[in-house]
C-alpha cells in the first residue's frame, strides 16, 4: 500500500514503525507531536460530493420533499453532510457534459427525478444514480453504522474498522475472526505500552527533580563565588559571576533536548480501534456498503468480504480484501494511521473522504465530554462497535509481530528519554568539581 508523500510503511514493518520513528528519538521527536488520525481530526477538511439532481420541470410532493431533505442536509449545524446539490431541468437548456451524464444515467434505468452521485477529487467519477426519493436520501446521507464510525472516532479511537461481509458465511466467519484476533491484540498491546510510558514518565520526574537539585546547588556555588571574588578586589559591580561547570537556564534548557517546545503527547500515539460490521444485506445499510464499494472502486460485484480502516474525519484507507484480510496487514494500516503526520499536506495523503453526515469541526468541542456528544451526535441504533476480544480468542493468539516488537521499542525510547535527562544531571553537576 503506497503512502505517495510520505514514508513508505511495509506489510512488514507495521505498528513497529510508527513506533520506531516516534519514540526512538529518545523522547524528544518534537519534528512533530501528533499521530496522523488526530491531525486528520483537527486539520483535514473533507472533500465533498457532487450531487446532481435531474428534473423536468419544477418539483412538487414527495420529489420536492426529498430535494429540500437534500439541500438541508449540506446546511444542518450539527448534522452537516459533505455535499453540494446542483440541479439540472432537462425541460430547459442542457450542458453538454450534463446532457452525456443524463444519456448515460437513463442507460442505466434513469427517470426523472433522480440523482446521480459524483465522487470526490480523488476519485473524479460517477459513483452511481438513483431515483430521487425520501428513502434513496435518507440512504445516502446517513446510516446506524456510519454514524456509530463517526461517534466512535470523535470520541478518541485511532481507526475504525468497516468489516463489509460478502454474503458467505465462511468466509465472513474467517475474516471476523482475523479482525477481532487484531483487535484482542491491539488492546493488550496498547495496555502494556500504557504501563512502561507510565513507568518512563515516573523515572523522567525523578531525573528532573535530581537536575533541579543540581541546578541550584551549581547556584549556589556561583553565588559563594561572586562574594569571595569581591572581597578580593576581583569582583566586578553588578556582574553575576558563573561558577565553573553551571549551567545558564537557557544551556540548561538546551542540554534538556526542550528547546522550548511542547514534548511529544506519547499517549496518543497508542493505538486504539474498533470494528464495526456490515452486512450487505442489511436495509439500513445498503447506501453506506454501496458508497463505500463504488468510493473504492471496487464495484458491488466483488463478492468478498473487504475491510476498510477509517480515521479522522471519516477518511478510508484502501481496504483489505478476501484471503489479504490479516493482521499483519491490518497493522500495517495502522502504522500510517498512528504515525507521526511528518507529511501534512492533505492531497498528499492516502485515503478518500466518505460522505457523512457530521459537523466535524463543530462537534471536536465535545471530543472530552461525552454525554454533551451523545446529544448533539445520538446513535442512530443499538452500539455495533466490537470493543474486546470475541469469547475464546485471546490477545496472545492474536499477537502480530509489530505487537510484540511495540514493546521492546518503547522500552528502548524510554531508555533514551532517560539517558537525555541523566546526561543534563552530569552537566549540571560539574560545577561540584
Amino acid at each position: 500500500m503506497k503512502k505517495a508523500g510520505c514514508r513508505l510503511i511495509s506489510r512488514s514493518g507495521g505498528l513497529a514503525v510508527a513506533w520506531l520513528a516516534v519514540l526512538l528519538a529518545g523522547g524528544s521527536a518534537y519534528a512533530c507531536s501528533v499521530p496522523v488520525y488526530k491531525f486528520a481530526m483537527k486539520e483535514w477538511a473533507q472533500d465533498g460530493y457532487e450531487i446532481v439532481v435531474f428534473r423536468s420541470g419544477a418539483l412538487e410532493g414527495a420529489a420536492k420533499e426529498a430535494l429540500d431533505r437534500l439541500k438541508s442536509a449540506a446546511e444542518s449545524e450539527w448534522l452537516r453532510a459533505n455535499i453540494y446539490v446542483r440541479e439540472v431541468d432537462l425541460g430547459g437548456k442542457v450542458e453538454e457534459a450534463d446532457l452525456k451524464l443524463w444519456e448515460a444515467q437513463k442507460k442505466e434505468g434513469a427517470v426523472a427525478p433522480w440523482m446521480a452521485v459524483n465522487g470526490p477529487p480523488k476519485v473524479e467519477r460517477v459513483l452511481f444514480g438513483c431515483p430521487l426519493t425520501s428513502e434513496s436520501v435518507d440512504s445516502l446521507l446517513d446510516s446506524p453504522k456510519r454514524r456509530e464510525m463517526a461517534r466512535l472516532l470523535l470520541k478518541g479511537k485511532s481507526a475504525v474498522w468497516l468489516l463489509v461481509e460478502s454474503g458467505d458465511e465462511a468466509k465472513d466467519a474467517k475474516a471476523g475472526y482475523v479482525m477481532e484476533r487484531h483487535l484482542a491484540a491491539v488492546n493488550e498491546e496498547a495496555a502494556k505500552i500504557r504501563k512502561h510510558i507510565e513507568r518512563m514518565r515516573e523515572e523522567e520526574k525523578k531525573l528532573k527533580e535530581q537536575a533541579e537539585a543540581a541546578r541550584k546547588e551549581a547556584k549556589k556555588k556561583g553565588g559563594e563565588t561572586e562574594k569571595a571574588d569581591g572581597a578580593a578586589g576581583t569582583g566586578v559591580p553588578g556582574e553575576a559571576v558563573k561558577a565553573e561547570g553551571e549551567v545558564a537556564p537557557g544551556e540548561a534548557a538546551e542540554a534538556e533536548g526542550f528547546g522550548g517546545e511542547e514534548p511529544v503527547d506519547f499517549e496518543s500515539f497508542i493505538p486504539s480501534v474498533a470494528v464495526l460490521r456490515l452486512s450487505r444485506s442489511d436495509p439500513a445499510e445498503t447506501g453506506f456498503v454501496r458508497l463505500l464499494l463504488t468510493v473504492a472502486g471496487r464495484g458491488e460485484t466483488v463478492k468478498e468480504p473487504m475491510a476498510f480502516p477509517a480515521f479522522g474525519r471519516g477518511r478510508i484507507l484502501e481496504p483489505l480484501v478476501g484471503n489479504d484480510i490479516g493482521e499483519e496487514a491490518a497493522y500495517s494500516a495502522l502504522a500510517f494511521i498512528c504515525g507521526d503526520c511528518a507529511c501534512a499536506i492533505k492531497e498528499m495523503q492516502p485515503g478518500i473522504d466518505l460522505l457523512t453526515s457530521v459537523s466535524w469541526p463543530e462537534l471536536l468541542q465535545f471530543e472530552k465530554s461525552p454525554d454533551e456528544l451523545d446529544k448533539k451526535l445520538p446513535p442512530l441504533g443499538a452500539e455495533t462497535a466490537v470493543s474486546a476480544a470475541a469469547p475464546g480468542i485471546g490477545g496472545g493468539k492474536g499477537e502480530g509481530v509489530e505487537a510484540k516488537l511495540a514493546i521492546g521499542i518503547v522500552l528502548l525510547a524510554a531508555a533514551g528519554l532517560i539517558v537525555a535527562v541523566a546526561a543534563t544531571v552530569v552537566v549540571l553537576r560539574r560545577g561540584d568539581r
